[in-house]
């Protein structure tokens, strides 16, 4: 319906996507082809009832109180599959998932 739901350091917001996309040079979308068009919907409806939640500041994927961008799909994804397809990587001592691991990942 042109909305984005998005972690943003005003925490997790819906956003208009023309708004969304103003303002960027690059937007790359990726498509998990792996799942199957209900779970998509599923993973949808997972990141909308975070909408409210403040943003993750210390990075930290161990705690769904609070998300930073890419850890809000990476957990949409988990809910819904009951185990992640992506592999989380510790940096500065915190297991992180960046927009790149989501790109550089297989199933």
């Amino acid at each position: 319906d042109g909305r984005v739901v998005e972690a943003t350091t005003k925490g997790v917001v819906e956003t208009n996507l023309a708004w969304f996309l103003f303002g960027k040079d690059y937007c790359a979308v990726s498509r998990p082809n792996f799942l199957t068009e209900e779970q998509k919907w599923l993973v949808a409806d997972y990141c909308k009832r975070q909408i409210g939640k403040p943003y993750d500041f210390s990075i930290n994927t161990s705690n769904i109180d609070k998300f930073y961008c890419s850890e809000i799909i990476y957990h949409a994804i988990k809910f819904v599959l009951g185990e992640s397809p992506f592999k989380l990587k510790v940096v500065l001592g915190q297991e992180t998932i960046a927009p790149s691991d989501f790109y550089n990942a297989t199933k």
